[in-house]
């Protein structure tokens, strides 16, 4: 006979085991679908940023290269990222990309950090830095090279310190600033949230006070992608921009529970991972439990808990 502590965690693995999708997804996550961070861990913009750039730059994502953090020498120097165009006549027809040269370095301050005339300047300094340590002498072309600055909020201060210095500061396109006048380098400053094409709407949503209309296109966006980089680029979007804003989204998903059902739809991969690896964690401690308790053998815990023989194996290596 099998005693009642068995038989309990016995019970409690099967009705686990039994969780349909939606009850384990909601398990999981917050009722809106989407996982609340922990308190403590700073948010990482950066990462988010990265697959803004590579949404908004999607459809020419075969012509280019995309470096996250790409590294300017052997010490603990980079730049936030740097794009490189496969094919120099290709011609990059975003707001943010017309600029684009052979080589692209961007910089990228999330909304709690400043950018000043400091951070213009190391910019250019690591672009100059690029051009220098390539293998070979002129192997990347001055006139080659792009830098492109990225921010919330527009830079009042800075851009007043730019043209002090005799630069020239133009709207280009709505959000997008050029910086000419001095430099050899096509220089652009971006203000995200002043941005209104519909290539760069994953940009404007990484913001801590991010507009409705912003949210609402992005989820429409999101149910149109097919391709797993564009996915999972989204979903990094996704998961920075609701950690900063998570009562902008209980609002949201209130209200619109369509995008909240296309927002899950987007995750549902991710959330499908972080069920079985739940799932694998629960069985491998009611395992463990059986062993301790009734002194069963790995085998004959296994047994008990109608896990397959497919299966065993796995848990079998973490015991």
């Amino acid at each position: 006979m099998f005693t009642e502590s068995f038989l309990k965690i016995r019970a409690q693995y099967l009705e686990f085991q039994g969780l349909d999708r939606y009850n384990q997804f909601e398990r999981l996550c917050n009722d809106g679908g989407v996982r609340v961070p922990d308190k403590t861990q700073t948010i990482q913009w950066h990462p988010a940023f990265v697959g803004g750039i590579e949404l908004a730059l999607r459809r020419y994502k075969t012509e280019l290269t995309f470096e996250s953090e790409h590294n300017l020498s052997k010490k603990p120097l980079q730049m936030d990222m740097l794009i490189i165009k496969k094919n120099l006549d290709t011609v990059i027809d975003t707001n943010i990309g017309r600029i684009f040269k052979a080589h692209n370095v961007l910089e990228y301050k999330n909304p709690k950090d400043g950018l000043n005339i400091d951070d213009f300047y190391k910019v250019i300094a690591y672009a100059c830095l690029y051009k220098s340590l390539a293998p070979r002498v002129n192997e990347v072309p001055g006139n080659e090279i792009s830098i492109s600055l990225f921010r919330d909020r527009r830079p009042v201060k800075m851009f007043r310190d730019l043209k002090k210095l005799g630069f020239e500061v133009s709207e280009e396109y709505k959000g997008v600033y050029y910086v000419s006048g001095i430099l050899t380098m096509p220089t652009q400053v971006i203000v995200t949230s002043e941005l209104d094409d519909a290539d760069s709407v994953g940009l404007r949503i990484l913001s801590d006070n991010p507009k409705e209309e912003d949210l609402l296109a992005f989820a429409e966006i999101t149910k149109a992608l097919t391709d797993k980089d564009d996915r999972e680029n989204a979903d990094a979007v996704l998961q920075v921009s609701v950690s900063a804003n998570k009562a902008v989204y209980d609002e949201m998903k209130r209200r619109y529970p369509d995008m909240c059902e296309a927002l899950r739809e987007l995750m549902r991969p991710e959330i499908d991972e972080e069920i079985e690896k739940e799932k694998d964690k629960t069985t491998l401690k009611n395992i463990q439990n059986l062993m301790t308790t009734l002194k069963m053998t790995a085998q004959q815990a296994m047994d008990a808990l109608l896990i397959p023989a497919t299966d065993q194996s796995k848990y079998l290596a973490k015991l």
